[in-house]
């Protein structure tokens, strides 16, 4: 249990990629790490994963191709912060498919296996229903069928609150 247990809190830290903006800009660690990985205000192509928390520099690395030609960025190979908001945004837009700022349990649990498979996390990946199911528990008691963007972003600030507070300790 314990095992599994890790791996989730693993799986949900690694979620962070997909909260990248807060009111239009990089949210906190992201940031922190863009500065720490860039050079010049630059962020090169092989420090994308590490800046966005991402520990699979393949699939960093083609994430960040995929999206710098989907949203016509001329990357060559890096970005600046600017950039990378724009990247973060089309990130928020994977997560919710119709755009109404929902959603359903489904795209939960789509969410959850991208970033398990982002990240190289088969467990969690097989668990990704019972995650969803849970998070949609939590945050939908009155059965509604779906919760709003923000609550999974609050619940993902959250835990980045509590990873820059255990990070102060050690």
């Amino acid at each position: 249990m314990v095992r599994i247990e890790s791996r989730a809190a693993r799986g949900f830290q690694s979620l962070h990629f997909l909260i990248l903006l807060q009111e239009g800009r990089v949210l906190g660690s992201v940031e922190n790490r863009f500065h720490l990985n860039a050079v010049n205000g630059i962020l090169f192509r092989d420090k994308f994963g590490p800046s966005i928390g991402m520990e699979s520099k393949e699939f960093a690395e083609e994430l960040f191709d995929t999206m710098a030609r989907r949203k016509k960025i001329n990357a060559e190979n890096r970005i600046t912060i600017e950039e990378l908001e724009i990247l973060g945004r089309y990130i928020n837009s994977m997560c919710d498919k119709n755009g109404d700022g929902k959603l359903s349990e489904e795209e939960v649990k789509e969410v959850l296996v991208m970033s398990a498979a982002a990240n190289k996390l088969t467990n969690f990946k097989k668990h990704a229903a019972t995650y969803a199911a849970l998070i949609m528990e939590e945050f939908d008691p009155d059965h509604l069928g779906y919760i709003e963007i923000w609550q999974l972003e609050s619940l993902l600030r959250g835990m980045d609150y509590m990873d820059q507070k255990m990070g102060k300790r050690t």
